[in-house]
This record gives C-alpha cells, structure tokens and sequence, in this order.
C-alpha cells in the first residue's frame, strides 16, 4: 500500500511538473504572469522622456505634467510634499466621467507615480482623494477633445529627492515620465476638437432656429485669498444676443446634466456654464431704463428696479429673451477651483464648447481677448458671498504665511522683548 502511494505522488508530480508556467518578468502587467505559450507576449513600449510643460500623447489620452511645488512638509518629518499641475486630454470616442482621482488608474485613464532618486514609487493616494488630489475642472464628465485639470500631491523623503521624476502608468507599461525638477516649458494650449464648427470673436453663432449669439466681452474674478487656499476664479462671458421670433424664447434651453457651454483655459482647466442671466440693450419701458430718474433713488431701489430689467427668469437654465429684440446682453458664468502655486487665478479662458440643443458642437476662439475687469482689485474677492473651496495648502510656507497674517513681524519681536524682559 505504501509503495503505491508513492508511486501515486512521482507521478502527480511529474504531471504537475509538465505544465507550462510563465515566469514574471520585470516590465510586464500582471496578467501577463499567467499567459499561456500560445498567447503574444505584450512588448514593453519605449518609455518617453519629457520636461514639464511637455505634452504626452498616448492611446486614447494626451497628458501634461505642467508645473511643480515642492516644500518642506509640516506633517512628516523629514519629508517634502510635492504637488504638480496635471493636465489630461480625452483622446477617445466616448466622454469620460471626471473624479479626484481619476489619475490613479480608473477607466480610460492612466496612472501617476512618483518615482524618487533610490528608485521608491510611491502611488497616487486615493484614501484621502481631496488633499493629494483636487480637481481644478468643473466637469461631470470629459467630452471627446476636451481637456480637464488636477493638482496632484505626493510626498518624496527630503533624503532621496535630488532625483524626482514622475510617471504615466498606461495598459500596465510605464509609457512616459517628467523630469519634476527641469525648467517648465511654454504650455501650448488646446485646439478645436475634430468635427466641431469653429467661430471667433465678431461671428454669429446660431444657437437654435431663432436665437443667435455673438461674443461681446468676457470677465474674470478669484474668491479666496489666493496664497493660502485655492480660490473660487469665476469666469463670465458676455454675448450679444437675438430673438428673431415673434414670442418669447428660452436661453440656454438646455436643462442639467446635459451642458450648454464649457469654458477652457491654457492649461487645461476647464468649467461647466452654471447658469446665464440677461437684460435687454434696447429698452422699452422706463423700467428697463432707469437712467433718467436713477439720480433719486438709493442703490438698494436702483437694484431692485435693476432686477426688474432683467427677462423672466424661470431658472437658471431659462432666459426668457423677447420677442424680436435685436440687441441684448447675456452673461453665462463658468465656476472652478484654481491654483496660484501653478499660475494667474486671473487668467481668462482661451476657448468656450458650445454645444447648442440643435446643431454641432461650436469651439468659440477666445484667445485674443482679455479680461474686462480692469485692475486686480476689481478681479479679487477675498470674501465672496457663495462657496469657496477652501483646500489647504499643506505646506510649511502655509503655516508661515497664517502666522504673518494673525501677526505682523514688528509685533512678534515686541512680545520676544516683553518676554526675555529687554
């Protein structure tokens, strides 16, 4: 009985020994480990070497590692945080829902890793998605062409950080890295996606079958004190706009989540129209135009007479324009975080995506326009009366920063005097 146990277990293990199993090699995706010799092998693609600023294009995506903030950290020891400007752009067919951490390797995405100069990687965290990773885009979702923006945060020991390089994580194959230390280059910006109808300043844009636009001006504000944390930038176009019709017509039209208009910058933040509010140019009632008596009246009656010029307003969503007016003003308003550790709050947008309820897609050129509000005090807000998010930086010129604001410099070596006695 023994003996043909034994026999038993030699040949058991000769069967199992015949069995082909691949081997992991270094480069490879995981699932490559249990391929069988029948199956082709994936080939590692030659990774891309690029400096910040410079634009990857990849399979389905486009991505720009753009800036670098790198700062000794107040919460580890020894530690430094790093946080960078991302840019991704849908590259795709279908648009792609938009989170905090869609960086990390969701689908349709590539992943980011840090990479320090002893060869540690170090993961995008997604426990705590809106310290290391906020969104610098309003967007439900990512329409083909378009892009979106992050600020991304990792963390290097201050002891192996003479060398820091990120990398782009694609179909389980590094594909391409930044230098996190090289000289920024010159974004480049972003074109009109394929198949959509381009417009600039000075065209008319029919946005249904009676109502047409023509841009006029845009604006550009930040809520927030900028240093500290991000600011609210709230962007507002201005369009001229007409009703051919013989009765009252809705603008936009075009109800939530579906979104009539997108507002793109340089480095590819992008936001979603929040809602529109308009007021006729060519008055016909002396409610409409106040001037001549508005000398009389206190500015709490001149702007409640000035909520009355306003057209119906259902909602947001619903303008009311009337019926065959020639010349009126609607202002569409386009909200979303900024960083001023990766650039101008102020910045004004360098395109809008139209996506009117009848018709193509329009890309409206604003490239060569600039922000109406003319000085910085008029564009900077510290106290705005609607949310602000409020992130933290995270960093020690933080915690400096807060203390030179509760207490001047001056102030701080009297009370070392009265402390020591001198």
């Amino acid at each position: 009985m023994v003996r043909k146990l034994m026999l038993l277990a030699v040949v058991s293990l000769t069967a199992f020994a015949a069995i082909p199993v691949a081997a992991a090699k270094p480069g490879l995706p995981v699932n490559a480990v249990f391929q069988s010799d029948n199956d082709e092998v994936p080939v590692a693609p030659d990774v891309v070497s690029l400096d910040l600023g410079e634009r990857f294009v990849g399979d389905g995506f486009a991505l720009e590692v753009q800036r670098a903030f790198i700062v000794p950290s107040i919460v580890r020891t020894d530690y430094l945080d790093v946080r960078l400007a991302v840019a991704f752009q849908n590259l795709g067919d279908t648009p792609l829902p938009m989170s905090p951490i869609a960086l990390s390797g969701e689908p349709g995405y590539p992943s980011l890793q840090l990479v320090d100069d002893e060869g540690v990687v170090q993961e995008l965290a997604r426990s705590d998605p809106y310290r290391m990773a906020v969104p610098t885009s309003s967007l439900t979702n990512i329409p083909p062409g378009l892009p979106a923006h992050w600020t991304l945060g990792f963390e290097a020991s201050s002891e192996q950080a003479s060398e820091l390089t990120v990398q782009a994580v694609s179909g389980g194959f590094v594909v391409a890295e930044w230098d996190v230390l090289s000289t920024p280059r010159a974004l480049t910006g972003w074109s009109a996606p394929a198949g959509v109808t381009e417009a600039s300043r000075g065209d008319s844009i029919e946005w249904d079958d009676a109502v047409t636009l023509e841009f006029e001006s845009q604006g550009t504000f930040a809520c927030g004190l900028a240093d500290l944390v991000f600011s609210a930038t709230t962007s507002f176009v201005f369009f001229d706009i007409e009703n051919s019709d013989v009765v009252d017509r809705a603008f936009p039209a075009v109800q939530y989540p579906a979104v009539p208009m997108i507002a793109v910058w340089e480095d590819g933040t992008t936001a979603r129209h929040v809602e529109s509010a308009g007021f006729v140019k060519q008055p016909t009632t002396d409610i409409v135009n106040y001037s001549k008596f508005a000398g009389d009246l206190t500015d709490d009656e001149k702007a409640i007479i000035q909520d009355e010029a306003m057209n119906m307003r259902p909602g947001p969503e619903f303008n009311m324009v009337p019926p065959q007016v020639q010349r009126a003003t609607m202002v569409s308003s386009f909200l979303a975080a900024s960083d001023s550790r990766m650039g101008d709050v102020l910045d004004t947008p360098i395109a809008l995506y139209l996506t009117p309820p009848e018709g193509d897609p329009v890309w409206l050129d604003l490239s060569n326009t600039t922000n109406r509000f003319d000085t910085k005090e008029e564009a900077e807000n510290p106290s705005c009366g609607f949310g602000t998010p409020s992130v933290e930086l995270g960093t020690r010129a933080l915690l400096m920063q807060l203390l030179e604001l509760q207490v001047p410099p001056e102030e701080v070596e009297e009370t070392d005097d009265s402390l020591t006695g001198s």
